[in-house]
């Protein structure tokens, strides 16, 4: 059978044939065969690397050609390393993805001599899960309420300045009057729980639920620990009876700071180096929303105790963005409030 040719509107003779069997997308081709690194900003085995090794396994079959994913550790610098070698180091051609710390945007703030890039420039790609990061004392303590903790110093370990460990306590003690004493030196944060148990300490800076849920399970189960205030822009749905900082504010200006603390603090999110073609982006979001809606990943990530509070690339995109124009003096008031060094 003759293939038909009609007419355009500007007069081209154009076959059927060329119009019934359009080219293949050289994006779609591109990953085929491929090995796409994924670098994640903390040690293997910590909550960072667990939830980007969960994810993986599900956006490498949504991805055309389902390319392979490796892993690079990638810790130091409370992130720093990793977003500074994402940003100008790593391929720009999309073989390349990272997971790093969730202060990635607080380190523009706290280590502006050390931070090599911006981060409205990174392409976010999307948010597996936000987990909630809470303040706490072991059940042994007399300190059962933030009220509790402005009535005589409260010993809390920190791992190192300008770290959450180190940011709650002190801006709890700026904003609502407690009187949280730092005792410093800790080499992470499985230093600072065993602390806690020895009775060296009497409060640990910060850690996640998720992450206390993942290593220290009896510590939950048991009640072992009681969190004095959660650092979200809403409670919990675990910890329904934790008030977050942002409740216990009593002034709109303290309700701003703490506003950029926890809008500031993105979770467990997946980004790209800048200037990736735009349509491979594309690609690597769609098989992101594919993944973290998959029946399968959910029953995956319910058996690690990871949660759902996930976003998409476009959402991150817009809070990455809202952070980035923080007027100079809020960051300023924030600074003051955390004791920056």
């Amino acid at each position: 059978m003759r293939p038909q040719s009609r007419l355009t509107p500007s007069g081209l003779l154009v076959t059927a044939s060329l119009i019934a069997f359009p080219a293949v997308s050289h994006s779609e081709d591109f990953y085929k065969g491929k090995t796409i690194n994924f670098v994640i900003g903390a040690s293997p085995g910590e909550v960072f690397s667990i939830t980007a090794q969960a994810i993986s396994r599900y956006m490498s079959k949504r991805i055309p050609g389902e390319p392979t994913i490796i892993f690079q550790s990638m810790p130091g610098a409370a992130g720093i390393r990793a977003e500074n070698y994402l940003y100008n180091v790593a391929s720009r051609d999309g073989l390349t993805i990272g997971m790093s710390l969730d202060n990635i945007l607080l380190n523009q703030f706290l280590s502006p001599g050390q931070v090599k890039y911006q981060a409205d420039k990174f392409n976010w790609i999307g948010r597996v899960d936000r987990p909630t990061r809470v303040l706490f004392v072991h059940s042994d303590s007399a300190i059962k309420t933030v009220e509790d903790a402005k009535t005589r110093d409260v010993t809390v370990g920190i791992t190192a300045p300008n770290t959450s460990t180190q940011i709650y306590p002190s801006m709890a003690n700026a904003v609502l009057g407690t009187r949280f004493k730092e005792v410093s030196g800790y080499n992470g944060i499985a230093a600072l729980n065993l602390a806690l148990e020895r009775g060296e300490i009497e409060a640990v800076g910060a850690n996640s639920w998720t992450n206390l849920r993942m290593t220290q399970p009896d510590w939950v189960r048991d009640k072992k620990i009681r969190p004095l205030f959660q650092v979200s822009l809403a409670r919990d749905p675990a910890l329904p009876d934790t008030p977050t900082l942002l409740e216990l504010c009593t002034t709109d200006a303290q309700r701003a700071i703490v506003r950029l603390l926890a809008l500031s603090e993105l979770g467990f999110y997946i980004l790209t180096p800048p200037d990736v073609p735009p349509e491979r982006v594309e690609i690597l979001r769609a098989a992101f929303n594919g993944a973290i809606a998959a029946p399968e990943y959910r029953e995956d990530a319910k058996k690690l105790n990871i949660g759902f509070v996930s976003a998409s690339g476009e959402d991150m995109t817009r809070t990455v963005a809202e952070v980035q124009s923080t007027p100079t003096s809020l960051v300023s008031s924030f600074m003051r409030a955390i004791a920056f060094k």
